[in-house]
């Protein structure tokens, strides 16, 4: 698409929720567990293996941060290539975001609770 609007292209068909950009991929979410990445022109698609929870993800240097549909949505970490998984907290997470180090993220049994830690899952604290 041009800056101007003009120009758009449909590069996939379906229903897809959370699409995020990063390093020439977009990821989405179909089936609402399943995370797919495709490049930009939607050719090459194919599952990430994680099963998230619903659009709840990020994706961050090399990493995809996760609320883990198999485990009530605790947030995990995995390499963009499928290896590494790491169970980063015990805490359900939603609204991920990573900055300066850090992934903030809302406590799903807390609504009004927001919460920040380490990318390696260390330094877990409430955010007052």
């Amino acid at each position: 698409m041009n800056t101007d609007g003009t120009g758009s292209v449909k590069i996939a068909d379906g229903n897809y929720a959370g699409l995020l950009y990063s390093d020439g991929w977009l990821y989405f979410v179909r089936d609402n567990i399943k995370l797919y990445r495709m490049n930009t022109d939607g050719i090459d698609s194919m599952q990430v293996d994680a099963l998230i929870s619903n659009i709840e993800f990020n994706v961050y240097d090399g990493w995809l941060y996760f609320a883990n549909y198999e485990e009530d949505g605790i947030l995990y970490k995995v390499r963009l290539d499928g290896t590494g998984e790491t169970k980063l907290g015990s805490r359900q997470a939603s609204k991920i975001n990573i900055a300066g180090g850090w992934i903030f993220y809302q406590n799903g049994l807390e609504p009004n609770s927001f919460y920040k830690m380490k990318l390696d899952g260390s330094v877990n604290q409430k955010v007052n």
